[in-house]
């Protein structure tokens, strides 16, 4: 009979050769074995974080100067050293959308004439930050601050449709109600929520993304901007086709997702695409589990 240390030294070694194993595995391999195999899932979890904010931050439920509205152009093109957002300042309120061809609303940043694009407007006033205070107080929002924010872990679940979409939709987006203080009318409103994912591109699927949130929203593929959501706003919708992104089929891309409910009394989200979006290579560390 093997002591308990042997034991536990075969153990761990089969562990570590189970982990280099994983690592030394294709993206595109490992992100089949996350999701059971299946190409198509009914069912896909996607699991985020979520920093819950102390109630006198600066940039929330605050009135931008030009009012409410959907702003863009106050976040870089592209994401930082640290796969973060990058504030930029000197954005505008849009009065009309971007749109592609079909007719669906796109970012500024996705703007193409050639292909039958439309172009957007921004408002006659000045140059607006969309109610954020400084590149300090914006470095906090998807970064963990003691004293600022807490931060913890959090689902969505989309179902994948008849017509090969999955879903998300929710009129009450509200992920840490019960696991922290609540306004007035008993919800959490003062969270930011960032997603990281991997996908594989399949040209052949014409790939989409449909996001639409009553606040802001920013979506990143391969470091790169594709959707500007930003400002406090009633629901606004933007779509992006991969195909507009020079994409390798067949190759693993990463997602980011940066969201922020910053202002009651609604938080209302929306989430659609065909794409098999697999987090479990990025387990967030949190700072409090909110016991």
């Amino acid at each position: 009979m093997r002591s308990p240390k042997t034991v536990r030294i075969m153990t761990y070694t089969l562990l570590s050769i189970a982990a280099i194993v994983l690592l030394s595995l294709p993206k595109k391999a490992t992100l089949l074995r996350a999701l059971g195999g299946e190409r198509y899932p009914d069912v896909v979890v996607l699991r985020g974080i979520v920093r819950d904010f102390v109630e006198d931050h600066p940039d929330f439920d605050v009135v931008p100067g030009n009012g409410y509205g959907h702003y863009c152009g106050n976040i870089a093109t592209t994401l930082g050293e640290d796969q973060k957002p990058v504030f930029v300042g000197g954005g505008s309120r849009v009065s009309r959308e971007w749109r592609d061809a079909g007719g669906n609303e796109i970012a500024w940043c996705m703007f193409d004439a050639s292909g039958g694009d439309s172009e957007g407007k921004y408002h006659d006033g000045p140059p607006d930050n969309g109610g954020i205070t400084s590149a300090e107080t914006f470095a906090q929002w998807y970064r963990d601050v003691l004293g600022v924010n807490m931060s913890t872990v959090a689902d969505i679940t989309m179902h994948r449709g008849s017509d090969g979409m999955y879903n998300f939709r929710t009129n009450k987006f509200f992920p840490i109600d019960g696991r922290s203080p609540s306004g007035g009318d008993g919800h959490n409103y003062h969270f930011t929520f960032e997603i990281v994912a991997d996908f594989v591109y399949h040209e052949s699927d014409n790939q989409m993304l449909r996001f639409m949130g009553d606040d802001d929203i920013w979506v990143f593929i391969d470091g790169r901007l594709v959707i500007d959501l930003g400002g406090i706003a009633g629901n606004t919708d933007q779509y992006i086709d991969l195909k507009r992104l020079n994409l390798v089929d067949g190759e693993t891309y990463r997602l980011h997702f940066f969201h922020a409910e910053r202002h009651s009394p609604k938080s209302q989200w929306r989430f659609q695409t065909n794409i098999v979006f697999d987090t479990s290579r990025y387990v967030p560390l949190i700072t409090d589990p909110y016991d």
